[in-house]
């Protein structure tokens, strides 16, 4: 499972990042979190 979420968040991190990067920071730290 947090294989599968990992992969999504940074698929919608590279979705925010055009529209708010800090965003996308915050969202790339919480996955590479539940990644480990």
């Amino acid at each position: 499972m947090a294989y599968k979420s990992a992969k999504s968040g940074r698929f919608i991190t590279k979705k925010h990042a055009k529209s708010s990067p800090n965003t996308t920071y915050k969202l790339g730290n919480s996955g590479k979190k539940k990644g480990k």
